[in-house]
Formats: C-alpha cells, sequence, structure tokens
C-alpha cells in the first residue's frame, strides 16, 4: 500500500519542474525574498498567513490582524509572527499560539475554486512535496504509540526499525527528486487537479497526517504558489486579478507583496 494519497503517487519524470529548478536554483545569500520563493515572472504577488492555533491541542486562535490589533501592532506584507505576538516563542510570556506550517484543509478548500477560476488547466495541476518529512517514513513512529520499555522490547524494535528504514529505501529510490534552493532541499513531483490540493492526507500512521503540498502550480503557468518548509506563511505569483480577488475576498488572510519584498515568517 502506498503512502501517497490515492492517485498522487510521485512521478519519475520530473521533466515538468524544470522550470521551477532553474528559476529558483539558488539559496539566497542572506534572508528569502519572495522572488527566492516564487519566479520572479508574474504580474502581481500575495502572502496568505496561515491559521493559528494552541501547539498542545491544535485548537484555532485568533487571526494575525486581531493578535497584532490587541497589541497595538499593524500587519504589513513583511510582519513576522514574532512581532504580532510581541514575544519570543517559548518564553514565558508566549501564550502557546503558532501558525501552522503549511496551509490547513479548509483554508484549501477555500482557496482551490479562487485558483481554479484562474487557470485555464485547473485538471492538470504540478506538485512538489519536501522529501524529508517525518510522515513519509515508517522509521521512528512505533516510538510515538508503543510504551515497551524491556529490554527485549527495545531489540525489537530497533530491529522493526532497521527494517522499516530498509522498506523505505526501496520505495523510494524508484522515484526522482527535484532539486531546488542550491540542492538544499529535494521533492517529489506528482501530477492532479487543483482540487487535489486540499488531499494530501497520508495514512500510513495511526493518526494519519496532512501537509499542503509545498510548491504547486497549474500546467499552464498561470500562478504560482510556494509555502517553504517551516514556514508561517504561502506565497503566490499570478496576475493581478487573481490577486485582487484573493486579499479582496477576506476567505484567507492575505496581503498584496512586491517581489522584491523579504519572505517573513
Amino acid at each position: 500500500m502506498s503512502v501517497f494519497p490515492p492517485h498522487l503517487e510521485p512521478l519519475e519524470d520530473i521533466g515538468p519542474a524544470s522550470w521551477v529548478e532553474e528559476a529558483l536554483a539558488n539559496w539566497p545569500a542572506q534572508r528569502f525574498r519572495v522572488r527566492d520563493l516564487v519566479p520572479p515572472v508574474f504580474e502581481a504577488y500575495a502572502r496568505i498567513l496561515h491559521g493559528a492555533c494552541r501547539v498542545e491541542h491544535n485548537v484555532p486562535t485568533s487571526t494575525w490582524a486581531e493578535l497584532a490589533d490587541s497589541g497595538g501592532v499593524q500587519v504589513g506584507p513583511e510582519t513576522s509572527w514574532e512581532e504580532v505576538v510581541g514575544v519570543p516563542r517559548d518564553t514565558p510570556e508566549w501564550d502557546g499560539s503558532v501558525p501552522e506550517e503549511g496551509l490547513n484543509e479548509p483554508e484549501l478548500v477555500r482557496l482551490v475554486p479562487l485558483l481554479e477560476r484562474h487557470a485555464r488547466t485547473p485538471e492538470r495541476c504540478w506538485f512538489l512535496l519536501w522529501s524529508g518529512y517525518g510522515f513519509l517514513r515508517e522509521t521512528g513512529s512505533w516510538q510515538l504509540t508503543r510504551a515497551e520499555t524491556d529490554r527485549r522490547a527495545e531489540m525489537r524494535e530497533r530491529r522493526g526499525a532497521r527494517a522499516a528504514a530498509r522498506r523505505d529505501a526501496r520505495f523510494f529510490e524508484r522515484f526522482a527528486r527535484v532539486e531546488l534552493l542550491g540542492r538544499r532541499r529535494t521533492y517529489f513531483l506528482l501530477s492532479g487537479a487543483v482540487g487535489d490540493a486540499a488531499r494530501f492526507r497520508f495514512l500510513r500512521h495511526l493518526f494519519g497526517s496532512f501537509q499542503s503540498p509545498n510548491l504547486w502550480w497549474p500546467d499552464d503557468r498561470a500562478w504560482f504558489i510556494h509555502t517553504e518548509i517551516d514556514g508561517y506563511s504561502t506565497y503566490l505569483g499570478g496576475s493581478q486579478a487573481l490577486v485582487d480577488e484573493l486579499v479582496g475576498s477576506q476567505a484567507l488572510e492575505s496581503l498584496e507583496v512586491e517581489a522584491d519584498m523579504l519572505a517573513a515568517g
């Protein structure tokens, strides 16, 4: 059984992503700018702010704008999460809220219809998924779900982990990787419809994992979306009409940005 969602197994031919490899080939000398994450070929750009939640219970909390307003801060194109909450993460003053590291399913469900309207090929879309996500591997998952502590159990655990690692290696070795950002990021290439972006649920482990694709674009390249790993924001490039509709719709908390602006966390 594949670890990937139905009909979304990685492709062996990564040719459709060659233009992305060329456009995003360099790791920035300093901080990321929008143009480092989204090819600088679009008419307009937007930043989508990921919804925040309580870490310990995954309970949604206020929007970035609501939290910023309570602290007398105005959210701008380059405002970071730390600036919004006013205190560094993991300090005593921090209330435990943190944005998700990717768009969640409800956010993608709201975003997909807009993207479909602004693509001539909504039935054909390309997705890049970072190859380093832990939920793609069996190795290490058992320690999260089993409480055995005796010596024999520990030995069985290690043998099982080694066997799982070998199975993973055999499973993944047949898939080519797309290399971006100075080859510091490698991704699997998948193909589907635009709406499949909301179906990236991986069911190998007990509770399953949802992870939005990291980079995706329709076959006609009408727009392009990038969520850097561990990022609290997603960046989009497309037509001015698309950006205007996204920012004005309030379906997602978003702002218009410029290609040369800093990509904020």
